[in-house]
């Protein structure tokens, strides 16, 4: 879903941001924010990526901003995203030729033209995670992956299907992510990227095979997704999150969170 905006509504977007730049950006992000302020005469803030362990307590801060600004390139745009509820982010690349970009939608060098162009905000879905029914904070945007605290030793657990079905399965590990996450971890596991934005989707890494285990869901998509761990494994939420342990017969149940995160975009 696309929400454009009128030049009232943009100015609105606008009126108080919060930039949070990645360590080193210091320099650059004060031009970031002299462009946003000469553009709107609106109050602009900024925050280093690595304070925001300790300032962005139970979202507090983020609440208080009308826009958050991404300055450095995906891994910041996913941890900012992750203390934000309602408030629209706009991710900036910082550098084209280093940082992939993939959920940015400008650079430091066009923010100034595309703040003149037409606005609109766009929902990206969310993937929310219980473990035993109790939800943990962290939602995903791109992946969430389960396996063993070791990427050299095997996971053990069980995959459970909606109609009751289950199949044990001895992997390096599972990813399930969204359909815009199909495009990071998931594809580098030999997945395909993927557009249905109603679906999660989950591919098995490694997968054992032998004359006990024969293994026959290694990829698939569903509108939730449940696991539980056969062993003492962690659960980590795009790459970037605290790492959840995991017990045995703990049960994970991954589906979509109501509450959508806000990217903003430009008419191209």
């Amino acid at each position: 879903m696309k929400i454009f905006l009128n030049q009232e509504k943009k100015k609105e977007l606008f009126e108080k941001t919060l930039i949070v730049y990645l360590e080193g950006l210091n320099k650059e992000s004060r031009v970031i924010k002299r462009i946003i302020k000469r553009k709107f005469k609106t109050r602009v803030k900024s925050v280093c990526r690595k304070f925001l362990k300790r300032l962005f307590c139970n979202n507090r801060i983020c609440r208080g901003y009308s826009l958050i600004v991404s300055f450095g390139g995906d891994g910041t745009f996913l941890r900012t995203a992750h203390f934000v509820n309602d408030t629209p982010i706009l991710g900036i690349n910082a550098s084209v030729n280093e940082k992939e970009g993939f959920l940015t939608t400008t650079t430091k060098e066009t923010l100034g033209n595309d703040l003149e162009r037409e606005v609109f905000i766009e929902e990206i879905p969310r993937i929310k995670i219980l473990i035993n029914g109790k939800e943990i904070p962290d939602r995903a945007v791109n992946d969430v992956f389960i396996g063993h605290k070791k990427s050299y030793k095997t996971a053990k657990y069980e995959l459970i299907f909606k109609e009751g079905r289950r199949e044990e399965q001895l992997s390096s590990g599972v990813i399930i992510s969204t359909a815009a996450g199909t495009n990071a971890w998931y594809k580098s596991a030999g997945g395909s990227p993927q557009k249905n934005k109603n679906l999660i989707y989950y591919i098995v890494r490694e997968a054992y095979r032998g004359r006990i285990y024969k293994p026959k869901n290694l990829r698939g998509s569903a509108k939730e997704i449940k696991i539980m761990a056969l062993k003492n494994l962690v659960l980590v939420v795009d790459s970037l999150s605290k790492e959840y342990v995991l017990k045995r017969n703990d049960v994970v149940t991954l589906k979509f969170d109501s509450n959508k995160l806000k990217r903003v975009n430009f008419v191209r």
